[in-house]
């Protein structure tokens, strides 16, 4: 795995290195086709991601990613994103049941990134591109499941509690490949293919309580690891509104 994500970054390092960055560029060319798209110097957009039901959402995750051209090829895409997962769910019970599943699981992310991208050639209503950048996040997660047994004979219940929590810190790097695509010319559609490889830092705290009667026994550990872990995230669609 870890071979496969170094050949990734490796390939996008290879497209940064083709042309010198700081290249004369279209705009400051006398001769050069007229550009009309927005890819010029001083221009921002929101970003947008569609989902599969079609529908518009933020670009990474429930945040907020702008870019800002500093020229027809260069520019910078930065933001962040905030992922909150509340979820219940456990076993119907009943008076003639003999087992009870109560459980919630509350996730919560916060991630932060910038990202240099790269366009390939002079602007036209297609536009192939390259993006990399660094990316920071922490994220907290709780997992909590009740078991309820009940003995219907002695109507005596055993009640089993458990409880995990995690912190994580992870810091890595992003990278990927797109085009874009103009309708209009404020207006247009993204493809993009993305990899990100990060290393992370967890902190997890376990309970375990268990009630029979008026008896207790209560069980607590913690543990710290790392960990380094690269996610594919496949094509994501998107659009962009200049202004």
């Amino acid at each position: 795995m870890k071979l496969r994500l170094v050949l990734i970054l490796t390939s996008i390092a290879l497209f940064a290195t083709s042309g010198n960055l700081f290249a004369e560029e279209c705009e400051e060319k006398p001769c050069c086709p007229e550009n009309k798209t927005m890819l010029k110097k001083g221009s921002s957009a929101l970003l947008f991601k569609v989902t599969g039901n079609l529908t518009i959402d933020e670009w990474q995750g429930m945040g907020i990613y702008m870019k800002h051209h500093f020229s027809p090829k260069r520019a910078l895409r930065t933001g962040f994103e905030i992922d909150a997962r509340l979820s219940d769910y456990g076993t119907d019970s009943n008076s003639g049941s003999s087992y009870y599943q109560d459980a919630s699981t509350n996730v919560i992310d916060f991630a932060f990134s910038t990202q240099y991208i790269r366009f390939l050639s002079d602007p036209s209503d297609i536009n192939f591109y390259w993006v990399a950048g660094p990316k920071f996040g922490v994220s907290y997660d709780i997992d909590r499941e009740k078991r309820v047994y009940r003995e219907s004979d002695l109507n005596v219940n055993s009640i089993i509690i458990d409880k995990r929590e995690t912190s994580s810190v992870y810091s890595g790097l992003f990278g990927g490949i797109g085009v874009e695509w103009f309708i209009k010319k404020k207006f247009s559609l993204i493809a993009e293919y993305e990899c990100t490889g990060a290393y992370t830092w967890n902190s997890t705290t376990f309970t375990n309580e268990r009630l029979v009667e008026n008896n207790s026994e209560y069980y607590q550990s913690e543990g710290t690891y790392t960990s380094w872990s690269y996610q594919m995230y496949g094509a994501r669609m998107g659009l962009a509104l200049y202004f």
